[in-house]
């Protein structure tokens, strides 16, 4: 009897350095080869072939990459093969550290495979060698060095060689930053500068500025410098209200010192002087102040002033102006000039101008749709004016523009309206000018009729007629019956032109169209032409066995058209015996349970059109079998 294999090889997994044994058994005691991808295998100090009894035993020590692949046991004509993989993994794997701010740590760990490349992440981040980070591979042993350790390096720290990885947690404990030197109380006169200075126990460490709980930032007010483990604040520009307690904030430290600014009192070099002027001039007050900047308020009486097209206000050092512009009668009286305690007045005194008109409104005449510009002219350039229409007032806008250019005053009446006649008027003070405007109505007229339509039924029409006046309201009519616009009525109105389109038509949309706009009226006919109906498919004959159905079908011109069935001269009627059916243009009788009775001429009847087949009954024929 031949020799078999009995217990055949595995697929197995070896682990890189460690031994690797393959055994399979024979159906009896013999000669075996082993081979490896297809090579002869000679037992060496690494591999050693075994037989016991019926057992074949192959051993491969410290297996490596270079051992994967697949191997065969051959005893006589039998044999047996497996794959093996030699799975890489860390020998020694990462382990937790913790140590303290300003310290190092190495991460070390070892894999199985010598030579293999080795990537260092923090997180996700991809470590690289440098002044913070130091790798380094000897053989199979990786080495990570983290120097000068802040709190920030604390995290996850992973190895990852071909597909394996090893993950280890670095822990930072931050050293508490201190003051060691604290700020000092500081005093200063309005006008110069303070430099608050500190030291702390920690270089480059993040501080807060404050002034009692107001965070500051670096400016033009404020210098922040920090070198090391020194800290600076320069105060420049001092005011009085710059005084007050600042802070310096590092984490849960702070050290605190007041400023007192010495304020300087503030006096009026060169008081205001006495202004006149006329209507419509401008005069400017000037007065000099003992220190540069100090803010000041202009009044009129009791009433602050505000800077704009009515007052400019300047400031240029110790120097103060204020111009009072476009000058009124109204404008005259006392100005003062405020800083402080202090109060500088003068008085402002406007000689008015008489307002008249030199050239009067002129009654004016125009047609509707047009417009008309009413014009005077006043003694007094600027001076303000009303406009109005009988007692109301008018205002600049779509209808009226309303133009003012020096001492001619304009109104232009546009879109022109016969209500818009009337008395205009132009009020200036105690003056008034008023002239009358007339505005001739146009008919509205149709300048192009509506036209006779003809089409087939199905087909549609469109009705247009022109208008002399664009946006003239229309009525369309179908004799006395008012249309409205839809799926069937389509209307359409642009500028003078108006149109209806009359969709899908029917015999009754036969008649008169008319479209109305006020007394004026046009009309026409519209004429449609009705299809006949005819058959496009005719019934053909059928035939069929007795208890079964048949179906007549037959197809029209027109959808929808209503139908007779009849069976001779018999009118036939929808039930079990007929199922009628009519979907579109095609219209089917089927007949059901056929008996002789049925066969017979059957017709679909449409107005004046037939279609006729015959239904015939099939012979059954019976043979007789004799045995």
């Amino acid at each position: 009897k031949p020799i078999s294999i009995t217990k055949k090889l595995k697929d197995c997994e070896a682990k890189e350095g460690e031994d690797l044994v393959l055994s399979c058994e024979t159906s009896k005691s013999c000669d075996v080869q082993w081979y490896k991808d297809g090579l002869l295998i000679h037992d060496t100090s690494r591999c050693q072939t075994s037989r016991s009894d019926i057992e074949a035993t192959l051993t491969v020590r410290g297996v490596g990459e270079k051992d994967a692949g697949v191997y065969k046991c051959e005893a006589g004509v039998a044999s047996t093969e497996a794959c093996v993989t030699v799975k890489a993994e860390f020998l020694q794997k990462l382990k937790n550290q913790e140590t303290q701010e300003g310290g190092s740590i190495s991460l070390c760990c070892e894999f199985s495979k010598p030579g293999a490349e080795a990537q260092w992440k923090k997180g996700t981040e991809v470590l690289k060698s440098g002044d913070k980070y130091q790798i380094k591979q000897k053989d199979s042993i990786f080495e990570l060095k983290i120097s000068d350790m802040k709190p920030e390096d604390s995290g996850d720290y992973s190895c990852i060689c071909v597909d394996k990885e090893t993950t280890a947690s670095i822990k930072v404990h931050a050293v508490p930053v201190t003051f060691t030197k604290e700020l000092k109380n500081q005093e200063s006169e309005e006008g110069g500068s303070v430099i608050l200075h500190c030291e702390l126990s920690k270089p480059g460490a993040p501080v807060k500025w404050k002034k009692g709980t107001e965070l500051l930032k670096s400016g033009d007010k404020y210098e922040m410098k920090q070198k090391g483990t020194s800290v600076e604040l320069k105060i420049c520009n001092l005011k009085p209200e710059d005084s007050g307690d600042y802070s310096c904030d590092c984490g849960d430290h702070r050290t605190t010192a007041s400023i007192i600014v010495t304020a300087l009192p503030i006096t009026f070099t060169k008081e205001l002087k006495k202004q006149e002027s006329e209507e419509g001039g401008s005069i400017t007050l000037h007065c000099e102040l003992s220190k540069p900047g100090a803010p000041v308020e202009w009044r009129k009486g009791t009433e602050l002033l505000k800077s704009g097209d009515k007052y400019e206000m300047k400031q240029k050092d110790t120097s103060v102006e204020l111009k009072i512009c476009h000058l009124k009668p109204e404008d005259s009286g006392d100005y003062s000039c405020d800083c402080g305690d202090h109060r500088t007045t003068a008085s402002v005194i406007v000689k008015a101008l008489p307002i008249t008109f030199i050239q009067e409104l002129k009654n004016q005449e125009s047609e509707e749709g047009g417009s008309v510009t009413l014009c005077c002219e006043l003694s007094k350039p600027g001076a303000p004016v009303e406009w109005r229409k009988g007692t109301e007032l008018l205002k600049s806008g779509d209808k009226y523009e309303i133009k003012q250019e020096d001492a001619s005053v304009k109104l232009t009446i546009c879109h022109l309206k016969p209500e818009d006649s009337g008395d205009y008027s132009c009020d200036c003070g105690d003056h008034r000018t008023t002239a009358s405007v007339f505005v001739k109505a146009l008919p509205i007229t149709f300048t192009q009729e509506l036209k006779n339509q003809e089409s087939e039924e199905g087909g549609s029409v469109t009705l247009r007629c022109e208008l002399s006046k664009p946006g003239a309201p229309v009525e369309w009519r179908k004799g006395t019956e008012l249309l409205k616009s839809g799926d069937k009525y389509e209307m359409k109105q642009k500028g003078t032109v108006a149109e209806v389109h009359i969709h899908s038509l029917l015999t009754e949309d036969e008649g008169d169209y008319s479209c109305i706009c006020e007394e004026q009226k046009t009309t026409a006919t519209v004429k449609v032409r009705a299809l006949p109906v005819t058959f496009t498919q005719e019934l053909k004959n059928q035939e069929s066995e007795e208890g079964g159905s048949v179906t007549l079908r037959c197809e029209l011109s027109k959808p929808g058209a209503p139908v007779e069935w009849r069976k001779g001269t018999e009118l036939l009627k929808s039930g079990d015996k007929y199922e009628m059916k009519q979907k579109g243009t095609v219209a089917e009788v089927h007949i059901h349970s056929l008996q002789t009775e049925d066969e017979g001429d059957y017709s679909c009847i449409c107005e004046e059109q037939k279609t006729t087949a015959t239904v015939k009954m099939k012979e059954r024929h019976e043979e007789i079998i004799q045995s």
